[in-house]
């Protein structure tokens, strides 16, 4: 592999990338409010350029990879993926705590007691505002536990994966990617389908448990 690299995407080590509780807050609201209740399996995110696009599972886990050439910066291929990455991190974390509202075995929210004659969509509006409190509550959940996850010491050994074909290498301390390298002279002159397919195996040997790697 050309040791012509730059110094690659870092991932943040903190989760400020998330944004701020409000703004995580906010953005269920305007999400739940957008899905009716129903959160999508897979969903799409891109770095700002849309030069590179990721379908990601709910779970993080990506499943897909699109490149648009013409759209990537001169030698930003891995400030491109990186970027989606990190998208992807921060729109599963809004999409499973939509799902644990969505669950049908969570507890149905309890609605403010009716006035007589209550106006005709008084209890909708009650149960909806529940709703919202609920998942933007597992979303502050979850972002605490990211917080508690990224203030524990680094294990002092990082380790690499590098995709099959050399383009690109992630690398990572204990499940986490820290950083994603591409070798960025080759990324021009790659087969665009051989690229995608080696981008997308690397960012899964990535994801899988330890014990399968």
């Amino acid at each position: 592999m050309s040791s012509d690299r730059d110094d690659g995407f870092p991932v943040p080590k903190s989760p400020d990338f998330l944004g701020t509780t409000e703004d995580l807050r906010r953005q269920v609201q305007d999400e739940l409010r957008a899905l009716g209740g129903r959160v999508p399996e897979r969903f799409e995110v891109a770095d700002p350029t849309g030069a590179v696009r990721l379908l990601v599972r709910r779970d993080g886990r990506v499943e897909d990879v699109d490149i648009i050439r013409e759209r990537l910066a001169h030698n930003g291929f891995g400030a491109a993926l990186g970027a989606a990455y990190v998208a992807s991190v921060r729109e599963s974390l809004t999409a499973q705590a939509l799902a644990a509202f969505a669950d049908p075995d969570s507890p149905a929210p309890t609605a403010p007691p009716a006035a007589a004659d209550p106006a005709p969509r008084y209890a909708e509006l009650a149960d909806l505002s529940a709703r919202i409190r609920r998942v933007a509550d597992e979303t502050d959940r979850r972002v605490e536990e990211t917080r508690k996850l990224l203030s524990q010491p680094m294990q002092p050994e990082e380790h690499t994966v590098t995709s099959p074909a050399g383009y690109v290498r992630l690398a990572l301390r204990g499940r986490r990617i820290v950083t994603i390298t591409a070798d960025e002279p080759r990324i021009p002159g790659a087969y665009l389908s051989r690229l995608r397919a080696d981008v997308l195996a690397a960012l899964r040997l990535a994801q899988q448990p330890d014990d399968d790697r």
